[in-house]
């Protein structure tokens, strides 16, 4: 199967369930590109990058399962980038699934996790069972590459924060079939040692959050982006010799403050000099074939 972006909303997700403003009502009368879940990635069918709060309605608009999942990199520990209660779910599935699925995180993320993972342990119970056994925390350093599921995976620094003190993000390079994926979601402009790790590093892709859109931002700010900023970044990773303006790039993590349609968004990405493509839900990805 091709990468597939499962959803590529901001936090709150398009319309936003307690939200009245145009963009969330847009959303809600026009459907289609309009809607967008919460940020998942998935790569195949045996690895996935964040655990979405949205993953029960995206399986069922997407006609897939996630029974072969032996693979979960986490970007950080956000809620809508981990939902731990629905992790729960995998001990559900029948027929019994028994070998575990590696949860790829930062440090500071693996701690988060773990922490909730006990904190939904039924101590009270003489017959309580650990609902999260199943998943084995992984916590990977920085810049080092590693292998699952036929990709070579380095983390790198983001500039976005997770809960927790210190507790930058991971963006993650992904590498496979002789292509290299950026997968730049959640964070704003790289911190300098992250710009220092890719320069010269060639991509043949990119997928970026742009999670402002047309909402204005100082440039070069931290935590996420907006078009302003989106395309400064791609000019600095074309400098550096990273990419091209054919290289293809695909947005995502859009939140309800950007005013743009799905469609004249696109005309704009358009005229932007980058081979820049608005990314929506369930959009099937040109990589790894």
């Amino acid at each position: 199967m091709k990468p597939t972006l499962l959803g590529t909303g901001g936090s709150e997700g398009i319309p936003c369930i307690f939200c009245t403003c145009s963009v969330c009502e847009r959303a809600r009368s026009l459907g289609g590109h309009e809607i967008r879940s919460r940020s998942s990635l998935l790569l195949n069918d045996d690895t996935l990058v964040d655990f979405s709060p949205d993953l029960f309605y995206q399986s069922l608009q997407g006609k897939f399962n996630l029974n072969r999942l032996s693979a979960l990199f986490l970007t950080h520990f956000h809620e809508d980038h981990v939902n731990v209660p629905e992790m729960e779910s995998r001990l559900s599935a029948l027929p019994a699934l028994h070998s575990p699925v590696a949860v790829y995180c930062s440090p500071e993320t693996a701690h988060q996790v773990q922490s909730l993972f006990k904190f939904y342990f039924n101590y009270g119970r003489p017959d309580a069972r650990d609902y999260f056994e199943r998943y084995k925390l992984t916590p990977l350093p920085l810049w080092q590459p590693m292998h699952a599921n036929g990709f070579c995976v380095t983390p790198i620094q983001s500039s976005h924060h997770g809960y927790g003190v210190a507790a930058l993000g991971y963006n993650y390079i992904f590498e496979k079939n002789g292509q290299r994926l950026l997968y730049a979601v959640d964070t704003g402009w790289y911190p300098d040692v992250s710009w220092d790790f890719l320069d010269g590093l060639p991509l043949d892709g990119v997928i970026m959050e742009c999670t402002y859109g047309d909402y204005n931002l100082q440039p070069y700010s931290p935590e996420h982006l907006n078009l302003s900023n989106m395309l400064d970044m791609l000019h600095h990773l074309q400098d550096l010799g990273c990419i091209t303006p054919k290289t293809p790039v695909f947005l995502t993590h859009l939140c309800h403050l950007h005013s743009m349609t799905h469609e004249e968004t696109q005309e704009f990405l358009n005229r932007c000099g980058y081979s820049v493509q608005l990314g929506y839900d369930f959009m099937e990805l040109p990589f790894f074939t």
